[in-house]
C-alpha cells in the first residue's frame, strides 16, 4: 500500500511540475516516515542541506570528553546534535575519505583514511604517521589495553605503540567491518557474513553456538553485546547476520545487523526490549538506506543513525503514539468521532464504517452494508448512509447516529432505532436524548417516537457548527462556533456569548471541572475559565500568552485528578498545573509541539482512557498521549560558555579547552573590559528548539533574568571583583532544568592594586612630613616677623610715648603746679600733681604692653583730660562713655593709640575755639569681639587748624600721625581674618558750610 502510494504522489508531482528537485527529495523523505502503524519515535535529518559536507558517513564516534565524531567521505567533522562543526585543525583531511576512529591511552584521536593512512590529533594539531602510511585502505580501527591495532584490506594487522610498528599477517580473507567488545575483537568479511574473533592478544577465539532471536517475541536471557552473529527470524523470513554495532538505551538495547542475500549486502537495526525484538528498520521505513553505524548516547533514548548516502537521521523517542487511518482503513479517510469504554476498547467512526481496536490491533470492523441490512432499503444503501456520531449509553452499549436514523450495537448485535436522524447528539437521561439536525436542538426517546419538548432554534442567518455536546449532572452543555454556548437545564434553554458572559462567540471545546467551573477556548488565544450562576455565567480565571499558552486556536480539553489541564493549540500540545495556576507564583505549562514528535495540531475531540491516557482525534489520526511524559526522565542538555563579547566584538583571548573549545573556567578580564555578552551553546538536547533559558550573575543582581530563547546573557557597567555567572535552560517538555555556572574576575586596574596603594600610601605620608616642615617652617618664619613686628610696634609706641611727652606739656603741667602753689593753692597742686604722676606711670606701664583692657584705656584718657582741662582753666568739657553692655575688661586694644587723637583734638580743634569747647569719647561693640570709638570735639575744624600750625611751624602733629599709620600696618599684618584696624577723619559743618567740629571713628578688630 505505501509503494502505491509513492507512486500517486510522484504522478501528481509530475503533473503539477515541480521545479525544486531539492523540495521533492525532502518532501520524499518526510513521506517515507509515514509510517501505516503507531509510532514512537520520530525522525530528523541531518545531511548536505543542513551543512554536512558528505551524506556518506562511515562511523559515528564519541571519544573520552564526550564529543562526537562523524568520519565521513569528505573529512572529519565535530558534531554537537544540532549543528556540524569543521575544526581548523583538520584541514589536512578534508576532502579525505575517513573510515574509522579510535582514542588511545593518552587521549589523542587516531583516525584511518583510505588513501593516507594514519593520522593522529591532540586536540590541538594533526600529525600523519609516517610510519603506517604505506599502509593505504585501512578501513577498521580499535583500540585495546595498551595500544591499538588496524586491519587493512590488505590481509595485514598492523599493531603500533609509541615505540614501534609491529606488521602480523592473517589469514587470506579481506576484512572490511570490525567491532570490539571488552575482550573480543571481531573482523567480518566484506562480501559473505561471518567473522573471526580475536583476543586483546590477537589468538584466534572460536565462536560458540549462534543464537537466534525472532521479530516480535520475547528476546529470551541472551545480551547482542557478546555476539558477533545471530540468526535473525520474522514471519516469512530467516538471516544469519553479523552483529556490526550494539548500543544499549535506557530501556531498549539497538544492534545493527549485517546480511547478505543474493550476493547484496543488506543493514537493518532491530530493537530488544522486554516487550521482545522490533525490527526497528521496517517499522520505521529504513530498508532503503545503507545504515553504515548506529550510536546512542549514554543516558539518551535517542538513535543517531549513519548512513552511505543520506547523511545522518536522529530516531528521536516520542510520547506521541499515531494511528492512522491508513492503518485503521487503509485509505486517508476522514475520522469524525471515537470513544471508548471501560475495557480499553475503542470505538472509531468514519462516514461508511466503524473500526474496533484494543491495545493498538484492530478486533473488528462494523461496515455500512451491515447497518443497511437491517434497513428495506434499495441496493445502494452502503453509499447513502452517512455515519453522523458515536456515543456509548449508560448500559454501556455503542449508539450510532446517521443520515438514516439510531443503531445501537450490543456485543454482536445490532438494533435499528428509526426515532430520529441526527448530526450530534447526547444522552440526557436514560431513555432520552438531545441531538442536534437541521440547524436545531430537538430531543428523542430511545423507547418511543413521540416529542413532547419544543425543540431550540439557532438563528436562521447562520449556519451553526457545533463542536461539542456533553452531559454534567442533569444539564446539557453545547459548545458552538458561531454563537457561543447554550446550556439546558430543568427545561429551559440559556444563550452564553460575547453579549451576555464577555466570552468569545466561537467556542472550539469547553470542559466541565470538578468543582462544576467551565472551561472553554475558541481562536483567541485564551483559555476561560467560568462559574455557573443559574442565569448567568461569571468569569473567574483565564489562562493566556502570559501565563505560557502558545497559539490562538485552542482546543481538546482533558482534566486529569491530579491537577493538570491539558489543552491542544495550532501551536502544540500545553500542559497546565492548575494548582499552580490559582496560586500568586504561577508556574509555565509544559509543552510540545513538532520539535517533541507531536506533528498534528488540529484536534478535534479528545477522551482520556482507562490508563489515564489521552487520546486526540485529528482528521486522519489518532494520537495517543503518554501522560506520564511530565515524569520522563531526558537526558539533560550539555550547555557550555562558547563565546565572550567585549564592547560588542568577539574575544579571542580567553583560554579554551583543546578538544571542546569550550572556556576555561574562570574567565578573567581586565579592569576596562566592563561592557559583555556571554553566548552559551548547547549539544546533544533532545528538543533544542524546544529550550528556554535564564541567567544571574551572583555578586552583581539577586535575580535570575526571565525564561526567553535567547542564549546570550548581557552586562553592562560591571565593577572589578569576582562574580559567578549561572546559566540554565529549561526544556519545556519536561521541566527539567539544567545549569553551568563561571566564575567571573575582574582585576583591578594597576592604580587600584595594593603595591600601588601602599606607594601611594608612603608618597603621601613623605609629602605630608614635608609640608608639616615646611608649614612649621613658615610658622617660625611668620612668628619671627611677628616678633619684628612687635618690635617696631614697641618702637612706635616709645615714639608715641615721646610724641606725647613732649616739653610743652611737661613744661605746662610744671607752671601749672608752680602757679597753685605760688597761689597758696596747695590743694589743687597736689591733686594736679597726683593726676600728673598717675599719667606718666601709666605710660610708662602701657609702653610694655601690646594690648591693654579697654577699662584701662578709659580710666588712662580721663585722667589725662583732666589734666588737660586743668592747665587750660577748665576751658573745655569732656566725657568718655562706653557701651553699657560691654565688658570692658575682655576687650583689648593697643595702649597709646586713641592718646594722639585726644591730643590733637585739644590742641588744635578746641584751643582756638572762642567759647568752651567741648570733646566726647564713644566707646561701642560694632559686633561682637570689634570695638568701635568715636572722638567728637565741636573745635575750628582741620582746615583752621592746619593754617595755625604751618603759622607756627608746629611739625609734632604730622608725626604722632606718621607713627599712628605705622603702628595701623603693623597691626594689619597680625590680624588673620578679615576684619582691619582703621581710623577716620571726618570735618563738621553746619547748615551754612562753616566748620564746628572734627569727628574721628577707630576700629580695633579682637586680637586673641
Amino acid at each position: 500500500m505505501t509503494g502505491k502510494i509513492m507512486c500517486v504522489i510522484l504522478y501528481y508531482c509530475t503533473m503539477i511540475k515541480f521545479s525544486s528537485k531539492r523540495w521533492l527529495l525532502s518532501l520524499l523523505f518526510i513521506l517515507s516516515f509515514v509510517s501505516v502503524h503507531a509510532r514512537s519515535y520520530y525522525f530528523e535529518k541531518f545531511s548536505m542541506v543542513n551543512g554536512l559536507p558528505n551524506n556518506t558517513i562511515n562511523d559515528i564516534y564519541e571519544d573520552s570528553r564526550g564529543i562526537v565524531w562523524l568520519a565521513t567521505n569528505a573529512g572529519l567533522y565535530e558534531f554537537n546534535g544540532k549543528e556540524i562543526n569543521f575544526r581548523d585543525d583538520l584541514y589536512k583531511l578534508q576532502g579525505e575519505h575517513v573510515s574509522s576512529l579510535c582514542e588511545d591511552n593518552d587521549g589523542n584521536l587516531l583516525i584511518a583514511t583510505l588513501s593516507r593512512g594514519l593520522f593522529k590529533y591532540n586536540g590541538q594539531k594533526l600529525y600523519e604517521l609516517k610510519a603506517a602510511n604505506q599502509y593505504k585502505g585501512i578501513n577498521i580501527l580499535y583500540g585495546t589495553k595498551e595500544n591499538y591495532f588496524s586491519a587493512i584490506s590488505s590481509k595485514k594487522i598492523i599493531e603500533i605503540n609509541k615505540q614501534s610498528l609491529v606488521e602480523r599477517l592473517i589469514k587470506n580473507e579481506g576484512f572490511q567491518y570490525g567491532r570490539k567488545t571488552l575482550d573480543r575483537i571481531f573482523l567480518f568479511k566484506k562480501s559473505s557474513v561471518g567473522s573471526t574473533i580475536f583476543d586483546d592478544n590477537f589468538n584466534e577465539v572460536e565462536e560458540g553456538k549462534i543464537q537466534s532471536i525472532t521479530i516480535g517475541k520475547k528476546r529470551g536471557r541472551f545480551t547482542l553485546l557478546n555476539y558477533s552473529q545471530v540468526i535473525l527470524k520474522g514471519k516469512d523470513f530467516s538471516y544469519t547476520c553479523d552483529v556490526l554495532d550494539v548500543y544499549k538505551s535506557k530501556e531498549i538495547t539497538f544492534a545493527l545487523l549485517r546480511y547478505i542475500e543474493k550476493g547484496i549486502e543488506y543493514r537493518k537495526i532491530v530493537s530488544v526490549s522486554e516487550n521482545g525484538v522490533t525490527d526497528f528498520s521496517k517499522k520505521y521505513n529504513l530498508n532503503s538506506y545503507f545504515i553504515t553505524s548506529i550510536y546512542v548516547r549514554k543516558g539518551s533514548r535517542d538513535v543517531w543513525i549513519g548512513t552511505k548516502n543520506s547523511g545522518v537521521l536522529c530516531a528521536k523517542k516520542s510520547n506521541f503514539s499515531y494511528f492512522t487511518s491508513q492503518y485503521l482503513t487503509g485509505t486517508n479517510k476522514k475520522i469524525k468521532t471515537f470513544v471508548s469504554d471501560n475495557t480499553g476498547k475503542f470505538f472509531i467512526a468514519f462516514s461508511d464504517e466503524i473500526v474496533v481496536f484494543k491495545d493498538s490491533k484492530i478486533i473488528t470492523r462494523i461496515k455500512n452494508n451491515q447497518l443497511c441490512s437491517l434497513l428495506n432499503l434499495c441496493k445502494d444503501c452502503d453509499q447513502k448512509l452517512i455515519i453522523a456520531d458515536i456515543r456509548l449509553d449508560f448500559k454501556n452499549r455503542l449508539w450510532v447516529a446517521t443520515n438514516k436514523g439510531f443503531f445501537v450495537v450490543e456485543s454482536e448485535n445490532i438494533v435499528f432505532k428509526e426515532i430520529a436522524k441526527a448530526e450530534k447528539f447526547v444522552f440526557s437521561k436514560d431513555d432520552e436524548i438531545i441531538y442536534f439536525a437541521n440547524g436545531c436542538l430537538k430531543f428523542a426517546f430511545t423507547n418511543s417516537k413521540k416529542n413532547e419538548k419544543a425543540p431550540y432554534y439557532f438563528s436562521d442567518s447562520i449556519s451553526i457548527e457545533l463542536s461539542k455536546i456533553l452531559k454534567n449532572g442533569t444539564d446539557i452543555w453545547v459548545a458552538t462556533k458561531q454563537q457561543g454556548i447554550v446550556k439546558y437545564s430543568h427545561g429551559k434553554f440559556s444563550t452564553f456569548n460575547r453579549h451576555n458572559s464577555k466570552i468569545h462567540n466561537v467556542v472550539n471545546d469547553l470542559l466541565i471541572l470538578p468543582d462544576n467551573s467551565i472551561i472553554l477556548g475558541g481562536n483567541n488565544g485564551v483559555i476561560y475559565q467560568l462559574e455557573d450562576h443559574q442565569n448567568r455565567l461569571d468569569l473567574i480565571d483565564s489562562i493566556s500568552y502570559k501565563d505560557g499558552l502558545k497559539g490562538t486556536s485552542v482546543h481538546g480539553f482533558q482534566y486529569l485528578k491530579e491537577g493538570y489541564l491539558w489543552c491542544g493549540t495550532n501551536l502544540g500540545v500545553h500542559c497546565f498545573d492548575f494548582n499552580f495556576l490559582r496560586a500568586d507564583d504561577s508556574k509555565e505549562p509544559l509543552f510540545w509541539n513538532a520539535n517533541e514528535g507531536f506533528s498534528n495540531q488540529e484536534a478535534i475531540k479528545s477522551i482520556i482512557d482507562k490508563n489515564n491516557d489521552i487520546w486526540v482525534l485529528t482528521h486522519n489520526r489518532l494520537i495517543k498521549v503518554d501522560t506520564e511524559l511530565t515524569k520522563s526522565n531526558h537526558l539533560n542538555c550539555g550547555l557550555f560558555l562558547k563565546q565572550i563579547d567585549i564592547l560588542g566584538k568577539k574575544s579571542n583571548r580567553f583560554e579554551q579547552n583543546p578538544w571542546t573549545r569550550v572556556l576555561k573556567d574562570p574567565i578573567v578580564l581586565n579592569h576596562k573590559q566592563r561592557n559583555l555578552t556571554f553566548h552559551f551553546g548547547i549539544a546533544f538536547c533532545p528538543s533544542p528548539d524546544n529550550l528556554q533559558f535564564r541567567y544571574q550573575l551572583e555578586g552583581f543582581e539577586n535575580n535570575w533574568s526571565q525564561w526567553a530563547k535567547s542564549k546570550k546573557a548581557i552586562f553592562t557597567n560591571l565593577k572589578n571583583g569576582e562574580y559567578t555567572l549561572r546559566f540554565q535552560g529549561k526544556e519545556l517538555s519536561t521541566g527539567n532544568v539544567f545549569q553551568v555556572s563561571y566564575k567571573i574576575i575582574i582585576v583591578k586596574a594597576w592604580w587600584q592594586k595594593l603595591w600601588f596603594l601602599l606607594l601611594i600610601a608612603f608618597i603621601f605620608a613623605v609629602l605630608i612630613c614635608w609640608i608639616s616642615r615646611q608649614y612649621a617652617k613658615r610658622v617660625r618664619e611668620k612668628e619671627n616677623q611677628r616678633t619684628r613686628q612687635f618690635k617696631k610696634i614697641l618702637n612706635l609706641k616709645m615714639q608715641a610715648l615721646q610724641n606725647q611727652l613732649d616739653p610743652h606739656f611737661i613744661f605746662n603741667s610744671l607752671n601749672s603746679i608752680q602757679s597753685y602753689i605760688l597761689e597758696d593753692n596747695s590743694d589743687d597742686a597736689l591733686e594736679y600733681l597726683n593726676d600728673f604722676s598717675m599719667v606718666l606711670r601709666k605710660n610708662i606701664d602701657n609702653a610694655n604692653k601690646n594690648f591693654i583692657a579697654l577699662s584701662d584705656e578709659i580710666n588712662y584718657l580721663r585722667n589725662y583730660l583732666k589734666l588737660e582741662q586743668m592747665r587750660f582753666s577748665e576751658h573745655f568739657t569732656y566725657e568718655v562713655i562706653s557701651d553699657p553692655e560691654m565688658n570692658l575688661s575682655k576687650l583689648k586694644l593697643p595702649p597709646m593709640f586713641i592718646h594722639p587723637f585726644v591730643e590733637n583734638a585739644i590742641r588744635y580743634g578746641l584751643s582756638g575755639v572762642g567759647e568752651e569747647g567741648k570733646l566726647k569719647v564713644y566707646f561701642s561693640e560694632k559686633k561682637k569681639g570689634y570695638l568701635s570709638c568715636f572722638l567728637e570735639d565741636n573745635g575750628i575744624g582741620r582746615d583752621k587748624a592746619w593754617q595755625i600750625q604751618n603759622a607756627s611751624n608746629i611739625q609734632d602733629h604730622s608725626k604722632s600721625m606718621e607713627i599712628i599709620d605705622g603702628r595701623i600696618n603693623l597691626l594689619n599684618q597680625v590680624v588673620s581674618d578679615n576684619e582691619k584696624f582703621f581710623y577716620r577723619v571726618e570735618d563738621l559743618f553746619d547748615e551754612n558750610g562753616e566748620a564746628i567740629g572734627t569727628r574721628v571713628e577707630l576700629g580695633f578688630p579682637q586680637i586673641i
